[in-house]
């Protein structure tokens, strides 16, 4: 390898050109975390994986695997990422699956993964063929999915979706999302209150900007689509797709946008754009985004109201998933991504004062007090819950600062509501609280295995597969899948 940096890991990669699978080796230089592979047939490449070193080395210490699939849908022969369905070597559940129910979109976005604009045929399962998705994706082991996005191209304007919603619910599907560009809800309220009845938990809101030249597309909807949204009893995510140099100027502006709509936005989940065409290193250069890039960024542009240390990686909450099987007895969701996959913070809003979670909690002692905890013996039954909630109790106590707390927001009672089984406290927290997310999808330039196999988040295919979403969008699957599928357009 050509390498001037230190090596922080080995791992593997793909060629961008070939796909070939290749060695890789993750490198800290001059502060950065770069990714360097070298393909026989084309070459060295080299391309930043984190701008910050500090921050990745630190959200390292979380790495966790989660469980091994017990019915895996295909074997094993070529290895990670070209068996995938998922194979028994995948170490995480299914957290979050996608089911892309048409390839037909009211716009034509150049950065889509789904690329419906030119795909030059209609993907679009029937009824039929989505009730043995879910029925797949239900029947997981060892635990069943319970979380479902509906996307596409437009998943809303298939004139039986409605229907489509409700099967997911009636089936057992507790969180149900829809990815949408919002132009149907703003134009059809009855459509909006259809969804909203049927069973849709969330809508995936594309929310680029907040101007004309950022979200040309459905810019002028967004009024109405907050409008008809509370009208019909709807909660939203925005979700940014941002590109270095065109709307990363607004990211706290997306923000605030969703403070002043909060009794209606749940939570803002930003996603750095993944490339998954051929481009120009320069192009590359100018447009990658990378999960410190936002952290920085809306930490710069909040005038250090939101700050680094209120953002921790997506797998640090894994002991609260341990704490919860130990004293409900019942296995558990892990949220066992790579920590490199995501960041995730939360505001509360009081009387127009923004309070990040960090003004009250010692977040990086408070996750380092829950690994202690869990790891602990207490014994079994009645007499372990009871000393195991008390030790809690205790946790909370060092680490929240109470004076600092929002008032209407219980803390304690938060979490021991939730670890005896109540869960109308975590309604509560999430319905006065604003989520802050980021997910930065890989392509085959920056492509870590290591983080393809414990991707949390699926696709879920016709044939049976279930596949996790960089491999879906980078390997060749969407195109496989779709064309298997595909049926010549009208």
């Amino acid at each position: 390898m050509q390498t001037k940096g230190i090596v922080l890991k080995k791992t593997e990669s793909l060629c961008p050109e070939c796909l070939k699978k290749i060695p890789a080796e993750i490198i800290e230089e001059e502060g950065n975390v770069f990714l360097q592979k070298k393909c026989k047939a084309h070459g060295f490449f080299k391309e930043i994986y984190w701008s910050n070193a500090k921050l990745f080395k630190k959200f390292c210490q979380f790495e966790e695997t989660g469980f091994f699939p017990e019915n895996p849908v295909v074997e094993v022969s070529k290895g990670c990422p070209f068996d995938c369905g998922l194979c028994k070597l995948h170490e995480s559940q299914t957290l979050l699956s996608v089911v892309d129910v048409t390839n037909r979109c009211n716009l034509k976005c150049h950065y889509c993964f789904a690329n419906s604009a030119v795909a030059g045929y209609l993907y679009e399962p029937s009824f039929e063929e989505i009730e043995s998705i879910l029925d797949n994706l239900r029947n997981q082991k060892p635990l069943a999915n319970f979380a479902v996005l509906f996307s596409g191209g437009e998943p809303t304007i298939r004139k039986d979706f409605p229907e489509i919603v409700k099967m997911a619910r009636d089936k057992g599907f507790t969180q149900i999302l829809v990815a949408t560009n919002g132009i149907t809800i703003a134009k059809d309220l009855e459509l909006a209150k259809r969804l909203s009845e049927n069973g849709v938990s969330n809508i995936y809101l594309k929310c680029n900007g907040l101007s004309k030249e950022t979200n040309v597309e459905n810019f002028s909807y967004m009024k109405k689509i907050m409008e008809n949204g509370r009208k019909a009893g709807l909660q939203f995510t925005l979700v940014p797709t941002v590109i270095n140099g065109f709307n990363d100027h607004e990211i706290f502006s997306i923000v605030k946008f969703a403070l002043d709509n909060i009794d209606i936005v749940r939570a803002v989940n930003f996603q750095p754009i993944s490339f998954c065409g051929r481009m120009s290193p320069r192009k590359r250069s100018k447009q990658r985004f990378t999960i410190p890039d936002l952290i920085k960024t809306i930490e710069t542009q909040s005038k250090g109201l939101i700050r680094e240390e209120g953002f921790f990686p997506i797998p640090s909450v894994v002991p609260l998933s341990v704490l919860a099987e130990q004293l409900l007895e019942e296995k558990q969701v892990m949220l066992s991504a790579h920590p490199a996959c995501g960041a995730a913070s939360y505001l509360f809003l009081d009387k127009g004062n923004v309070i990040p979670i960090c003004n009250f909690l010692d977040i990086d002692n408070f996750i380092k007090d829950l690994y202690n905890l869990t790891s602990e013996k207490n014994g079994k039954g009645v007499v372990h819950k009871v000393l195991t909630l008390d030790k809690l109790r205790r946790v909370l106590n060092k680490n929240v600062i109470k004076d600092k707390v929002p008032p209407f927001l219980d803390f304690n009672k938060l979490f021991l509501d939730l670890f005896k089984g109540d869960f109308d406290s975590l309604t509560e927290f999430h319905e006065k609280s604003l989520f802050l997310g980021v997910m930065h999808f890989q392509d085959p330039y920056n492509m870590d295995m290591d983080r393809v196999k414990k991707c949390v988040i699926h696709y879920a295919t016709p044939e049976g597969k279930i596949i996790p979403f960089c491999a879906y969008n980078s390997v060749g699957y969407r195109e496989e899948t779709e064309k298997a599928n595909a049926k010549p357009l009208p």
